[in-house]
């Protein structure tokens, strides 16, 4: 919540792309710590590695960059207005791209 507050005060020294793969990090620092102290095996067999890698970069990284790009360059509210209508954005993308059937559910 208090996302673009610290995007906009860490901008003048760090560019967007730096500050999606230092969050990057952190997160896989921590993941992997947390999988170390619980003892947990994660890792998928090797088929999965390809769609895990794309959908990672196009689902977390590339969405985390557009954020702390959008709000460097327009107003927050607008910022935290879009990125909160995406679920609305992939039912229509996926209507119009993908034929999926729209339901209630």
């Amino acid at each position: 919540s208090i996302m673009g507050i610290f995007v906009r005060l860490i901008n003048k020294e760090v560019t967007p792309i730096t500050q999606v793969m230092i969050r990057i990090v952190l997160a896989a620092i921590f993941i992997f710590c947390f999988l170390i102290i619980t003892k947990r095996k994660l890792l998928p067999n090797k088929k999965t590695w390809p769609s895990l890698i794309i959908a990672g970069t196009i689902g977390s990284a590339l969405m985390i960059f557009f954020i702390n790009y959008a709000f460097i360059n327009t107003t927050y509210a607008i910022t935290v207005v879009l990125s909160q209508l995406s679920p609305v954005f992939v039912i229509i993308l996926s209507f119009i791209l993908l034929k999926e059937k729209v339901t209630k559910r």
